[in-house]
């Protein structure tokens, strides 16, 4: 029985091995003496405490691992642990964090071997004679999955960095043919005061190009990543304002309904990051025309967001899904489909939520709740 399980383990493309009662190494396949760069001569007999083991800084950690499973080796009834819930795991930190932070978050059971994020896993060894009763570790690399989170977490925040731009090309595009217009009527305009008026448009088309230019360069700065009392109102006022820039908005018409000045602890920017998401996604459901709703209220316990568009609304069976990762409805080249799914991750990151509701053919309320 023993040959035939390691039979079956050998054939397996991931690490694992296998501790007896004494949490010595019994056997470990092939894949696991790639992934330490020994043989099986040499690693076989030691325990995770011994000088010999490979995870000489992880070592401690396992121990107490192995120590736990074999305690309790069934907790009981919880959720599965697989490589998509914890790549997709909603307490990721801030995805548009910069590169001082990583964008992808290793799930608990992980630890790092030679630059390889690996995921580990104990289970018992069925089948064995005499009643022995050994416990399997299995390894599994999840470096390039890691790898592609990040480029596709990249991908999105260069993609809203694209129609942000575009946006803001537009935005300046005009305010600069006025100047140029009344510059030029400048030079052959002979009344003093007609040029003054001149001089005066020109003034106020400029400030309009600062504050354009001003409202980019603080969407792109890097905040500290700590909680404080978030001003929930004034966020709402920059996020509508960016999303006005980034998505096209012409006949929009937005009506702000605020309860008071609520404010919650959280991180401004992750605040921000939800409410534009959300914005860009009632703007261009609408396709850039329509009537928006912006309410915030509070009560004793907490704060609500209420966003409603009058777009064509949610169908039915997209509503489960719309919070997937890289789930889009939109043409190709606008978007991954990560906007909602990193809205509701760094609102569940700030202790809130979001509620979707959605008749197809009136419109969609998003709400976002934080507890105060």
């Amino acid at each position: 029985m023993i040959t035939e399980l390691g039979t079956v383990l050998e054939s397996l493309p991931v690490a694992v091995v296998v501790f007896n009662e004494e949490k010595q190494i019994e056997f470990l396949n092939h894949a696991s003496e790639n992934l330490f760069g020994a043989t099986r001569e040499q690693l076989v007999g030691n325990v995770i405490h011994c000088e010999g083991f490979p995870f000489q800084e992880e070592r401690e950690r396992l121990a107490a691992a192995l120590n736990g499973f074999l305690n309790d080796p069934d907790p009981g009834p919880g959720p599965p642990v697989t490589l998509a819930s914890s790549l997709l795991n909603p307490a990721h930190p801030d995805p548009l964090t910069p590169k001082a932070t990583r964008l992808y978050r290793d799930p608990p059971n992980t630890f790092t071997l030679k630059n390889c994020s690996l995921l580990f896993k104990f289970f018992s060894v069925p089948g064995l004679p005499d009643g022995k009763k050994w416990v399997g570790l299995f390894l599994q690399d999840l470096t390039e999955e890691r790898i592609f989170y990040n480029e596709m977490m990249l991908e999105e925040k260069v993609s809203g960095f694209k129609v942000l731009s575009a946006g803001i090309a537009h935005e300046i595009n005009n305010p600069l043919q006025a100047i140029l217009s009344f510059a030029e009527g400048i030079l052959f305009q002979e009344s003093l005061e007609k040029a003054k008026e001149f001089a005066i448009t020109i003034l106020e088309r400029t400030r309009h190009v600062a504050s354009v230019v001003s409202d980019f360069t603080t969407a792109l700065q890097v905040y500290p990543k700590y909680a404080t009392q978030v001003d929930v109102v004034e966020q709402v006022e920059k996020a509508l304002h960016i999303a006005f820039l980034s998505c096209y908005a012409d006949y929009v018409r937005v009506e702000k309904v605020f309860e008071g000045r609520p404010r919650i602890k959280a991180q401004p920017e992750d605040i921000k990051q939800v409410l534009f998401s959300i914005f860009c996604n009632a703007i261009e459901a609408m396709e850039g025309k329509g009537n928006l709703l912006v309410q915030v209220r509070e009560d004793a316990e907490r704060v609500c967001l209420r966003v409603e568009d009058d777009g064509p609304g949610i169908p039915p069976e997209f509503m489960n899904r719309i919070f997937d990762p890289f789930f889009s409805t939109k043409g190709q080249g606008r978007g991954t489909g990560l906007g909602l799914h990193v809205a509701r991750a760094l609102a569940e990151k700030n202790n809130g939520e979001i509620k979707v509701y959605s008749d197809e053919g009136k419109g969609s309320v998003f709400e976002v709740i934080f507890p105060i």
